[in-house]
């Protein structure tokens, strides 16, 4: 019987994670996996031309326009420690029903990148952020 590597076995064999994310550069992998998913078909229009007109000077929307993005989903009750522990915004009050901008940086201080966090579910978080190169 094999077993299966896990996360922590990938993790644990990274030296320094941030480099080698950053260095995820075109041909790798994970990045050819990001360039063969499509965009979803974004519909032209869900009422009427003149309703939504309208709409956008007296009303507010709260939609998502992600689906040029890469998304990344964590589940799990650590979810939001995962987030928070490269986090430089304090994510205590963070929770279902919120969004909060998300900028991480490594250990040195240095910047690893950023994104929108979502949490429409307990123990969910989703980031969603523009792909790696």
């Amino acid at each position: 019987m094999t077993s299966k590597a896990t996360l922590q076995d990938k993790l644990d064999s990274v030296p320094n994670l941030v480099d080698y994310f950053y260095a995820n550069k075109k041909g790798s992998p994970s990045s050819d996996a990001v360039l063969r998913q499509p965009p979803p078909r974004v519909q032209p229009e869900y009422t009427s031309w003149r309703d939504e007109q309208s709409a956008w000077r007296n009303t507010v929307a709260f939609y998502n326009q992600s689906f040029h993005m890469i998304s990344t989903v964590v589940k799990g009750k650590d979810a939001k420690s995962f987030f928070q522990h490269l986090a430089v915004n304090n994510l205590e009050s963070f929770g279902v029903g919120k969004v909060r901008h998300y900028l991480a940086c490594g250990h040195d201080g240095n910047v690893v990148g950023d994104g929108i966090l979502f949490c429409e579910k307990e123990n969910e978080i989703e980031l969603v952020g523009r792909a790696a190169g």
